[in-house]
């Protein structure tokens, strides 16, 4: 499978964070269709900016609730996906049975769906999981249980967001 087709479905978890925020405004922006996963679709306080968004009156851009914690809460969203941007993060990254359980339910969501595929599949007979989870000694994240990726993600990104909202919808 090759790049996501232009009109294509990219279903985004995390959509009501700052990053996740962006990521459906920039998809929307380059004209994917996008579903937009967050914790509570109903909560107008996380979620109002998504529907200000132009692409949620054309119907481009939809709102799902999907809680991470609820294993197969993704299989119907990413139904029909020629794309996912996982961008949501575990609550607790201390705890690292949580973190792979999580991490696995996401992966075998994605496989389960065909939301994805390997470029090389065919070559292996069609039956390669689109989407593995790496090892956190293989990412270079400490085992102990140090620096969390949101930490990481502020501390590398807040110098060049700094001064920067979440992202408002095109009047």
């Amino acid at each position: 499978m090759g790049p996501i087709p232009k009109g294509g479905t990219v279903a985004v978890t995390g959509a009501a964070g700052f990053i996740g925020g962006w990521v459906v405004r920039r998809l929307l922006d380059k004209g994917y269709r996008v579903r937009a996963c967050v914790r509570d679709a109903g909560d107008d306080n996380r979620c109002g900016f998504l529907r200000a968004m132009p692409g949620y009156a054309s119907g481009r851009l939809t709102i799902h609730s999907a809680n991470l914690d609820d294993e197969g809460c993704f299989d119907d969203i990413f139904a029909g996906c020629q794309g996912v941007a996982h961008v949501s993060h575990v609550s607790n990254y201390s705890d690292h049975e949580y973190v792979q359980r999580v991490c696995d339910h996401i992966i075998a969501s994605v496989n389960r769906r065909g939301t994805a595929q390997r470029p090389n599949a065919q070559r292996h007979g069609g039956d390669v999981p689109a989407v593995r989870r790496i090892p956190a000694r293989l990412r270079g994240v400490p085992a102990d249980g140090g620096e969390g990726q949101a930490q990481t993600a502020r501390r590398l990104l807040a110098p060049r967001l700094e001064g920067r909202a979440a992202p408002a919808a095109v009047t």
